[in-house]
């Protein structure tokens, strides 16, 4: 829950599935359109059964039902298989059928970040702000390409690869280095 009020408090917003583990405190519930507006809007293919607003945890600051800025969503949606699952987000202005949406295409953004970290190779991300995180992954990208460039018709080369080889030859600069400075200083034999 802690995790969820960071996101929120940090001014993200989050799209997931609810685990068992949380307890919702209901606060009220929302209106369910009968069927979407746009059919495909719900290309999603998943039906919203219910929209309630919450708050988790026990996270009340007044008598009246807790901090407004705290309140989360739950949707109770049924998918294509005919199964039910509770959809939890903090996003509280966007309609229920574009959080379906947007929780269907979650694999999708997981596919790309398997694939940057597969093929670029980039394990982790340096910063945690938004625009860092674009920075690093378009710097990742633009490398990458010249990578492939730098690699037809040759053998294949790695960020890793490379990375390993500075590192070693910067070692090994330091180490002549400081072995000259150090043949300065002694004596002469």
């Amino acid at each position: 829950m802690d995790q969820y009020h960071r996101i929120t408090d940090t001014g993200n917003s989050f799209v997931t599935k609810l685990h068992g583990n949380i307890d919702p405190q209901p606060v009220c519930s929302r209106p369910v359109p009968e069927v979407a507006a746009d059919p495909d809007r719900n290309a999603a293919g998943y039906s919203v059964l219910e929209d309630r607003l919450v708050r988790l945890g026990d996270d009340r600051t007044d008598r009246e039902g807790g901090n407004p800025g705290r309140w989360y969503r739950v949707l109770t949606v049924e998918v294509s298989t005919e199964e039910q699952i509770q959809v939890l987000t903090n996003l509280l202005w966007i309609d229920a059928e574009q959080i379906c949406r947007l929780y269907r295409h979650r694999w999708s953004i997981e596919i790309v970040f398997r694939w940057i970290k597969d093929r670029m190779q980039l394990d982790r991300f340096i910063s945690r702000d938004p625009t860092g995180v674009v920075r690093q992954t378009l710097t990742a990208l633009i490398v990458w390409g010249l990578l492939a460039i730098f690699n037809e018709g040759g053998e294949q080369f790695s960020p890793k690869k490379l990375w390993r080889e500075l590192q070693a030859a910067m070692h090994q600069a330091l180490f002549d280095l400081g072995r000259r400075y150090q043949q300065s200083l002694d004596p002469p034999a």
